[in-house]
Parts: structure tokens; sequence; C-alpha cells
């Protein structure tokens, strides 16, 4: 199953969490939650799991981030990430949804890293041997 969606898995030993979707948006978007419903969503998707993710994916970018903030400068992301985030302190964010927000932030000891738009022909790319080796913005 590839849906990270509420959920956290195990690759090569390293726990992934995920949770799609976006808080609402003046333009309608299909899966959209409140702050609530992402809380309960990270709740479900931490059952299972051991001590928090090491990497967690979120299309909602984390509040108050340079990934978070649209082009007239406001930050629309959620407090509700940027708390789980606070909270369990992944190695790494992967998230999105904000295409002119591309680039790599930190909270606490997490990088937050949105790759940009896939039109722009970016993408993340991450090594994990032993803690972060490599994370960097790449094109293809």
């Amino acid at each position: 199953d590839m849906n990270l969606h509420g959920k956290t898995v195990d690759m090569d030993g390293i726990s992934i969490t995920g949770a799609g979707g976006s808080l609402p948006c003046p333009s309608p978007t299909p899966n959209v939650y409140t702050e609530e419903e992402y809380g309960e969503i990270f709740e479900g998707a931490n059952a299972d799991a051991d001590g928090g993710p090491g990497i967690l994916v979120s299309h909602q970018p984390p509040f108050d981030t340079l990934n978070d903030k649209i082009s007239n400068g406001t930050h629309v992301g959620s407090k509700t990430v940027r708390e789980y985030i606070e909270r369990y302190q992944p190695l790494v964010c992967f998230t999105g949804h904000i295409h002119e927000a591309p680039g790599i932030d930190t909270i606490g000891r997490t990088k937050i890293v949105n790759p940009g738009p896939l039109g722009t022909r970016s993408y993340a790319y991450l090594d994990v041997t032993d803690g972060i080796n490599e994370l960097e913005i790449r094109k293809f």
C-alpha cells in the first residue's frame, strides 16, 4: 500500500508518517481538513509509532516557515503540523502545497523541505544513512 495518509510505516528501520490534504483554501481543493482533523489524523497515525516518525510527509506545510509563505507574505501553514513537528522532532518533513515557497527550513532539529511544484522539474533528495548525510533540492 503506497498511501501514507494517516499512517506510520517502517521502511528499512525508518518510521515514515503521512498526512495528505490541506487546510481550507480560497479556491476549491480536494481533501480539505481543519486543524482539529489534522490532529485526529496524526493521533491515528501515531498509534503504532515508536517514538514518533523519522520522516514526516505532509502535503500541508507547518505554520510560520519559509515553506508556508504565499506570494503576499502571509503564512498559511498548519499550526497542528508545526506542533506535531515540535513534539516529535522527525529528521525531515517533506511538504508541498504552497507552490511559490520551495526551499529548506528548520524547526528544532527537523529539516522542512518543499521541493516546489513538479512542473519546475524539482525534487528533494535525501540520504539518511546514519542520520542525514545529504539533503537537497535537485532538478531533473
